[in-house]
């Protein structure tokens, strides 16, 4: 029947359209745990490279004494298992 037919190319058309979203999270997922690990090299460097001379220069009465320290991040994002 044509009501049969319909439904299944809208099945069709929602799974391919699926794949496609799922593949984009993918990718997603992937590109915000690299921007995660960029982010925390950079908190690394700056604490142990940047602050270290921003606290010998305060010992030297240079600034406020106060140097607020980046954290970390410590969350990385879920992954999306396929639609198999």
């Amino acid at each position: 029947t044509t009501s049969a037919q319909e439904i299944a190319e809208l099945g069709k058309q929602l799974y391919e359209r699926l794949s496609t979203v799922l593949d984009h999270s993918q990718r997603l997922g992937s590109h915000l745990a690299q921007t995660v690990e960029y982010y925390n090299s950079f908190v690394g460097s700056t604490q142990n490279r940047l602050l270290v001379t921003a606290k010998r220069l305060s010992a030297h009465g240079v600034g406020n004494g106060q140097t607020p320290e980046p954290s970390k991040i410590d969350t990385q994002p879920r992954t999306v298992s396929k639609y198999e």
